[in-house]
């Protein structure tokens, strides 16, 4: 061993990444604007450190939450993958939360953030992504949880989602997919989110808002 092989090993798992990255589309990707997604998938731009703390959480939260309800008789489990699509030569999958089989079928969706209430102005793509993964995983039951990051404020939404829902939302997630499958950059989803959107001045020279 060297460090040299280190170094290689290292530079090798990076770019194995990236070349998977490229082939696949995330469902918290499609819940997004689109024109966000399309920059956020071709742009380099490190995490902040509220997102690296918001991971951390949802890693240990997500195993606790399930664990709890399976000690109250459900079948449950964390970071569970969902149903793969291929879409256009692309790979679309997602991993929700928490997903519980017994004795309904069930997504838990959390999310860290600043603003846990109803008020949050990314409360459409949170739900977007609930409901997604919610088709995937061919659910009835749905809740999204906003969490401040100690925890201490919680909002709390539930869904029910019905076989037309679900069928639905798989058609609409279709169909947001092939739109980062094309070599062109996607209609903006105009919002209060566009505020504090990281790639503002990009899209608006874009010329196409």
């Amino acid at each position: 061993m060297s460090l040299e092989l280190i170094e290689e090993t290292v530079k090798h798992a990076v770019e194995e990444k990236k070349a998977k990255r490229a082939k696949e589309i995330y469902v918290s990707d499609l819940a997004k604007c689109l024109r966000f997604a399309y920059y956020n998938r071709t742009a380099k731009i490190e995490p902040g450190p509220h997102v690296l703390l918001g991971v951390d959480i949802h890693e240990r939260i997500n195993k606790n939450i399930a664990e709890y309800l399976n000690s109250k008789g459900w079948e449950c489990k964390d970071e569970v993958e969902t149903e793969v699509i291929e879409v256009n030569g692309k790979v679309v999958r997602g991993r929700a939360d928490v997903f519980c089989s017994s004795p309904i079928r069930m997504v838990i969706e959390l999310k860290t953030t600043s603003n846990p209430s109803g008020t949050n102005m990314l409360l459409p793509w949170y739900y977007r992504q609930l409901k997604y993964y919610a088709s995937l995983l061919n659910a009835e039951l749905g809740y999204l949880v906003l969490m401040s990051f100690d925890g201490e404020i919680m909002h709390i939404r539930e869904y029910k989602f019905s076989e037309k829902d679900r069928e639905k939302a798989k058609a609409e997630l279709i169909e947001r997919a092939k739109s980062l499958t094309l070599d062109e950059i996607p209609r903006p989803e105009k919002g209060k989110w566009c505020d504090i959107c990281n790639f503002r001045k990009q899209c608006f020279n874009a010329k196409l808002v």
